[in-house]
């Protein structure tokens, strides 16, 4: 098994072994098989049992430590870092296998932003179902994988988000900030809960850590940890650890109360926004496509968590969607009309801000709320109304010769404009649009062609 020599490596993949031979077999090969940068690799072998010694011998072009007893995993990533000399360090389980593009997507986000300290990954299990999608620190210092058990694909696990930590399973970050932190701690040696404490202090030095769900992994969980009722007894002590070292830390964290999922598993303060419109706005489409695609990708650049609901056209290619939308924008599909009540009920008070785009989505949405004003609670509505019809109607019923009273015309145009009742703000596409409204006491009203 013959790895690459390279002279500037973009990165150092470190690999801890402890016996499970055939699972770090599978790992070694999917390296060979999809890295898509150039790496150097360091495997520690923790004094395994079984196969291990053989495979190593089958290795070329891998730096090989041979302990003479079981580091256990923090001490031996330690132990290795100090023999990195690239500027990136990957861990990655031999437990874990990578996917296509996984490891050009990783180091792409880490090198985009400064303010990014460590990049994690979408981890899946062998059945298929999530191990995790980032992770939650709760402020009693447990950790949830936010997604764990749920089918990978679903919407909420589609976007790149800030997280409170990512599994050292895998997790990509820079090694000279690693040894700036002083590396892991060895006070969760020999594993479990180093990479959240890690993770943390590199949140007090001002990082992002950042789930991405282009850098995927399947996990053959806990084969390297001695299985999971061990597993779990070193969590429990470790969580304790963690309380002790990040009091102030954890004081900011919500409680793990069953309901809090969706607000915690983003890290950060700033406001939640739900964007309703027909379908993911492709700027091919025309018809206000363009405009509104623009305005979506605006509302993220205003830091502020955005979620897009299309109502009537809910099917989509997840490829096509995000050559349209920044990769941080979370793209409810596959729910459509039946599915905006649930939404809202399940995150009542979750959105600060509520935006529906089009007149027949807000007259859906108004009788919605009108009959359940409960949903709205904690929300303010924007209307994007982008166009009055009612002039486009009245337009054409004149030139096709149509006999209409001015009477009829202003109810006509009332109609509509009563469909922006429910909203705090009004958005129009031109002056004169904006001025019908003000004029209908919608005062709140701003123009944005």
């Amino acid at each position: 098994m013959k790895f690459p020599t390279l002279d500037h490596p973009a990165l150092t993949v470190v690999l801890v072994f402890y016996n499970q031979a055939q699972l770090s077999l599978l790992c070694l090969r999917s390296l060979l098989e999809f890295a898509d940068v150039s790496f150097r690799l360091i495997i520690v072998d923790n004094n395994s049992s079984d196969e291990t010694s053989k495979l190593l011998e089958h290795i070329e072009n891998a730096g090989i430590i041979r302990n003479q007893e079981n580091f256990g995993f923090v001490r031996a990533v330690n132990q290795a870092a100090e023999q990195v000399k690239t500027k990136y360090l990957l861990l990655l389980n031999n437990d874990a296998v990578i996917e296509e593009a996984t490891l050009s997507t990783a180091i792409n986000t880490l090198k985009s932003d400064s303010s990014i300290g460590a990049v994690g990954a979408k981890i899946k299990l062998l059945d298929g179902s999530l191990q995790e999608a980032g992770s939650i620190i709760w402020n009693d210092g447990a950790c949830l994988g936010y997604g764990r058990g749920q089918d990978p694909m679903q919407p909420e696990f589609m976007f790149q988000r800030d997280v409170d930590y990512c599994s050292g399973a895998f997790l990509l970050f820079r090694c000279d900030e690693f040894h700036k932190l002083g590396a892991f701690d060895e006070a969760f040696a020999p594993a479990y809960y180093e990479e959240s404490d890690f993770c943390i202090r590199l949140q007090k030095r001002g990082k992002r850590i950042i789930y991405n769900p282009g850098v995927n992994i399947t996990h053959y969980e806990f084969a390297s940890s001695g299985g999971m009722e061990g597993a779990s007894k070193l969590q429990r002590k470790h969580q304790q650890i963690l309380c002790d070292k990040h009091p102030e830390y954890l004081s900011n964290k919500l409680a793990n109360d069953g309901t809090n999922s969706i607000t915690a598993r983003i890290n950060n303060k700033h406001p939640n926004i739900l964007v309703i419109d027909d379908c993911v706005p492709h700027p091919s489409l025309g018809s206000g496509y363009p405009r509104s695609a623009h305005i979506l990708n605006s509302l993220g650049e205003l830091n502020l968590n955005v979620s897009f609901y299309p109502l009537q056209f809910p099917v989509d290619d997840w490829g096509a969607v995000y050559s349209t939308l920044d990769s941080t924008i979370e793209v409810l599909l596959d729910r459509g009309r039946a599915g905006l009540i649930p939404l809202l009920e399940k995150r009542k008070n979750f959105y600060q801000y509520i935006m529906v785009s089009r007149l027949h989505n807000m007259e859906f949405f108004n009788n919605i709320v009108d009959q359940d004003p409960a949903l709205l609670e904690g929300s303010k509505v924007f209307y994007d109304a982008e166009a009055i019809f009612a002039q486009r109607d009245i337009m054409k019923m004149e030139l096709l010769g149509q006999a209409i009273t001015e009477d009829e015309k202003q109810k006509l145009i009332a109609k509509e404009l009563n469909q922006a009742r429910n909203a705090e703000k009004v958005i129009s596409v031109s002056k004169m649009e904006a001025d019908l409204y003000k004029h209908a006491s919608y005062t709140n009203t701003v123009v944005l062609g």
